[in-house]
């Protein structure tokens, strides 16, 4: 039963990753990913496990970023902060 509702929780975070909301479901998918690193290094065993979910943890975090990048450059920025904007209407000179 417990697995099946982790399951569950790891599908809603893929759809959340997926939705608008990218940068909160990635962050969610790096902290998941940062305790299953965590405790199976606790474990003292299946370290191959331990680097895959680590290189995830880093893959989700990336992907966070990446959203804030891309929300700060082309989404909620003013246009003077948009200097490819700017490029696509003339107004920057070069």
């Amino acid at each position: 039963m417990f697995l099946r509702a982790v399951g569950v929780l790891e599908i809603a975070i893929g759809v959340v990753v997926l939705s608008p909301y990218t940068r909160f479901g990635a962050y969610a998918l790096a902290a998941w990913l940062l305790g299953i690193v965590l405790n199976l290094a606790l474990a003292g065993s299946f370290w191959d496990l331990v680097v895959r979910d680590l290189v995830s943890v880093l893959a989700g975090y990336t992907l966070a970023r990446l959203a804030e990048w891309r929300a700060e450059v082309w989404g909620r920025a003013p246009a003077r902060e948009r200097p490819l904007d700017q490029l696509k209407h003339g107004e920057a000179k070069i």
